[in-house]
């Protein structure tokens, strides 16, 4: 890499190592030459052909999970000090998310830009490190170690986008039983945005749940014209949400996520009558105000927030707006 993009990593048990950029080698540990599949997502497009057809047309587009290689190398003058980074080093990564630690994670792979910010990949170990040993490392108190990596959520991520004063993605009721405003959702980037709603507070929440059209950049509400359906001016109703759920649910469009889930943890999704979020926000889609409504409303305050996932192909770049 270079020093125009940081790149370091926070281990599964803690450990952090600066890999590349300002401060590589800080921890002694630097990225090696040559990392791949850092760069796009992985994708895998089906084509079908019709028996008298000229070429063919897509069928399928298929992302799996990303596959990365990438080598680490560990070195220090004194060997025991290197042989405690080489430690160090590997117990940064593991094969699975601890199933005994409740707050476990995996590894994170982080690589900053002036342009893009931060953005990041949750990694685990693909296979077994098999590291070269035509000589002893000890004695030269340096090692490469390669590393197969999996990124099960292929895409890199950000921070989940919750508002500004001038675009907030949140309303607040106080002190009435009913009401209405507005919350603003927007999706910079190049993928779709399964969006979630947060309600806080005892009461009935009445959210928008829109189909959308145009060109990348000009989205707005309207007919989606591949199914023909407008739900431009489609409202989800929530079931009464109270004490006994917490004072508070999550309401998903993420198809493998539990659609609605109370601050308890318990699934509450039948209540729902089989309905859903059913649409996600397209890529480019710019600042686009949403209406939001309460009732039913028993608490002091009852608060909708639209949290908002940010998903790029890319580790920097591709932001329109």
């Amino acid at each position: 890499m270079s020093v125009y993009a940081t790149v370091e990593l926070h281990g599964c048990d803690g450990s952090y190592f600066c890999l590349s950029g300002e401060n590589a080698g800080d921890q002694n540990v630097v990225l090696g030459t040559n990392p791949q599949g850092l760069y796009d997502a992985p994708v895998k497009v089906s084509m079908k052909k019709g028996a008298f057809e000229v070429g063919g047309h897509p069928t399928k587009v298929d992302r799996p999970y990303r596959e990365l290689d990438i080598s680490l190398g560990a070195y220090s003058d004194d060997p025991e000090e290197w042989a405690e980074i080489d430690s160090k080093l590997r117990g940064a990564f593991d094969y699975e998310i601890d199933p005994w630690d409740p707050a476990a994670h995996s590894a994170r792979l982080v690589i900053t830009t002036d342009r893009s910010g931060p953005r990041w990949l949750d990694v685990l170990l693909l296979e077994s490190p098999i590291m070269a040993m035509d000589t002893d490392p000890f004695d030269y108190g340096h090692s490469l170690l390669p590393l197969r990596l999996v990124a099960p959520q292929p895409m890199w991520a950000q921070d989940d986008w919750v508002g500004d004063a001038e675009h907030p993605a949140g309303w607040q009721l106080e002190g009435a039983s009913s009401g209405a405003g507005e919350v603003f959702l927007c999706n910079p980037t190049d993928r779709p945005m399964a969006h979630e709603w947060v309600i806080t507070g005892d009461g009935i929440a009445h959210l928008p749940d829109f189909t959308w059209t145009g060109a990348k950049g000009k989205r707005v509400p309207g007919v989606d014209f591949r199914t023909g359906r407008d739900d431009s001016g489609r409202v989800l109703n929530l079931p009464p949400i109270g004490a006994i759920n917490g004072h508070g649910a999550t309401c998903r469009v993420n198809r493998m996520r539990i659609p609605l889930e109370d601050f308890t943890n318990t699934n509450i999704a039948g209540l729902m009558g089989g309905n859903r979020l059913l649409w996600v926000v397209p890529p480019y889609t710019p600042w686009t105000a949403v209406p939001v409504s309460a009732s039913s409303v028993t608490s002091p305050v009852f608060g909708i927030l639209a949290k908002q996932p940010r998903l790029w192909s890319r580790p920097w770049g591709l932001e329109k707006f």
